[in-house]
């Protein structure tokens, strides 16, 4: 899908296949929030994207205490259905191609803990 116009924020649908062997990553077809985009910066070999998975959001007892790695992100939110939670401990890169449609952007107030977080995660300096 190269004629989608992503940006990070992006609340898209991806197509993860499935994986052998079975782990804990997602599979299937998912929801998950653009984090960023390397063709905006240079031209990469391979057209992908850099993203987070979303889950949904079931009270889970691991998400209620580890916010900094589970964010959540309401329903209504970037077009997303359900409650749910940024997986920030599964950031991934994907191709393009596995990009089934897009389903809405994330507020910027959202978007810009989400990134917070991804930089605590990674010890990034403020």
């Amino acid at each position: 899908m190269k004629s989608l116009q992503l940006r990070p924020g992006s609340v898209i649908q991806v197509d993860f296949g499935f994986r052998l062997p079975p782990g804990h990553e997602q599979a299937g077809l998912r929801p998950v929030v653009v984090i960023a985009i390397p063709s905006e910066i240079e031209e990469p070999r391979f057209p992908l994207i850099i993203i987070v998975p979303l889950t949904s959001f079931k009270n889970q007892q691991w998400a209620l205490t580890s916010t900094t790695i589970y964010h959540r992100v309401y329903a209504g939110e970037g077009g997303i259905k359900l409650d749910s939670l940024a997986l920030l401990d599964q950031i991934q890169v994907l191709d393009i191609n596995r990009v089934h449609k897009l389903v809405g952007e994330l507020g910027t107030n959202s978007f810009s803990v989400i990134k917070q977080k991804i930089g605590k995660l990674l010890k990034i300096p403020d």
